[in-house]
């Protein structure tokens, strides 16, 4: 099978996935499910090439996943699939949170043409702060679909969000303590979008944001991003996205992200770097 066979799947709790190459896939490079995992200085390209709707980086269909961290990645050159344009499929998504989400923090990664680089799709509380985006189709995308499409999940048609929340007790410790926005979710309309926050970003080319299902800035945190032609880059003509110390963006508080340590590196087990 070519699809859901990502060279990486992850599941449980606290994994780490750290200073992988991964390209020239059918479909997701990592995915899976599960709970504070850490997903760090990887470099991911050419994937998702044989379909649609998909993501580099995939999860998605329940609440009770939270706590994961997608922090200085390299996600680049990720056009759409064989399959994007046809039935309904849309775009490759760089980072995919599908079907409400929650609790996902995306912070320092470097995207360039990465499709729809990062995606909440119907799900709360995730932060999308720090990051680059390189002609994103678009940069960020929300939707709020649990109050659209999807209200099948809140109305009794579908279980699979409920049933999610009552199989792991998510109003009793340990779960009500570690994440404590779940303890009153179904008392806070679930099927809305709400606390996604998206702060500190900078956008250069491309569409910068789409949000469907009524949201607004009323119901999505905007704050700090730079969305410009010129943000201040070294030299972005030569792949050099460090930014000038007379950056508006340094100055709006946005973070150095170390590329120097994504993706593979030299040591006494690996003497030289593959190329592409």
């Amino acid at each position: 099978m070519r699809t859901y066979n990502p060279a990486v799947s992850l599941n449980g709790v606290g994994n780490r996935v750290a200073n992988n190459r991964i390209h020239d896939l059918p479909h997701s490079a990592i995915s899976g499910g599960g709970n504070d995992h850490l997903v760090e200085y990887n470099e991911i390209f050419r994937v998702c090439l044989e379909t649609g709707d998909a993501g580099a980086f995939y999860m998605g269909r329940d609440f009770t996943q939270r706590g994961n961290v997608i922090r200085y990645n390299h996600f680049h050159d990720l056009r759409a699939g064989a399959l994007a344009g046809q039935g309904g499929f849309t775009e490759v998504m760089a980072v995919y949170l599908d079907d409400c989400f929650s609790g996902t923090t995306v912070f320092g990664n470097l995207f360039v043409r990465a499709g729809r680089s990062a995606m909440i799709g119907g799900g709360r509380d995730n932060t999308i702060e720090n990051n680059i985006f390189i002609e994103g189709s678009p940069a960020i995308h929300v939707d709020s679909r649990g109050q659209g499409w999807a209200n099948f999940w809140f109305n009794g048609k579908d279980d699979t969000l409920m049933a999610g929340l009552q199989r792991m007790g998510y109003d009793q410790p340990p779960y009500s303590v570690h994440y404590p926005a779940l303890t009153n979710i179904l008392n806070d309309e679930p099927m809305m979008a709400k606390g996604n926050r998206i702060l500190r970003n900078i956008s250069v080319g491309g569409k910068w944001r789409e949000l469907s299902d009524g949201l607004s800035d009323k119901t999505v945190v905007f704050e700090g991003n730079v969305v410009t032609n010129d943000p201040g880059f070294v030299a972005a003509s030569q792949g050099d996205y460090r930014l000038k110390a007379d950056s508006p963006a340094s100055q709006l508080g946005f973070k150095t992200i170390p590329f120097e340590k994504i993706g593979l590196y030299r040591d006494e087990f690996r003497k030289t770097i593959p190329r592409d």
